[in-house]
């Protein structure tokens, strides 16, 4: 029936799955993908960090879940890490998402929190940003600034960004 995964997944594992599910050989190549069968069948943790591998057949091998992936961790998929970027560092008009998103169109992108901080300076475009994150922490990276860092296990609503604050408690 229907369940919630709380492991982190991300795009790639899209492939791994659907070549698992189909029964496909893949490439004996570095992925950065976890198959997703054990958790879409209900065992969060059985078979855990077998996609994406060095042995090629989609299910089982070394490098399975990318950047400190599960493989790494022992195979919990709860300790893996998963990134994604995207957007533009400078102006584009190709890329209207945050224009969108601040003139308050609910298909915008980077909504809500888009409307806070995409492009604070006025440009148009999409802000270029890099996210790493995994079940405890996320960080968001934008080189025009404006960068995110979240305890999540202490704030899952993403309130208090802990990423301009230095050891001692104060903020820059």
């Amino acid at each position: 029936g229907p369940r919630v995964v709380d492991s982190p997944v991300q795009t790639a594992d899209v492939w791994e799955t659907m070549i698992g599910m189909a029964g496909i050989k893949a490439k004996d190549w570095v992925r950065f993908g976890m198959d997703l069968r054990p958790q879409l069948l209900g065992d969060e943790f059985e078979g855990a960090g077998q996609g994406g591998s060095a042995s090629g057949d989609g299910v089982r091998g070394g490098s399975g879940g990318g950047v400190g992936g599960a493989d790494d961790v022992g195979g919990d998929p709860s300790s893996r890490f998963v990134y994604t970027e995207g957007g533009f560092l400078y102006p584009n008009e190709i890329a209207n998402e945050a224009d969108m998103c601040l003139a308050g169109c609910p298909r915008g992108l980077y909504c809500p929190r888009g409307r806070q901080v995409a492009q604070p300076n006025g440009n148009n475009g999409c802000p270029r940003f890099s996210m790493i994150r995994n079940s405890t922490h996320k960080l968001v990276y934008r080189p025009t600034g404006n960068s995110e860092l979240y305890d999540l296990t202490s704030d899952p609503r993403e309130l208090h960004n802990l990423y301009y604050y230095t050891a001692d408690g104060d903020g820059d």
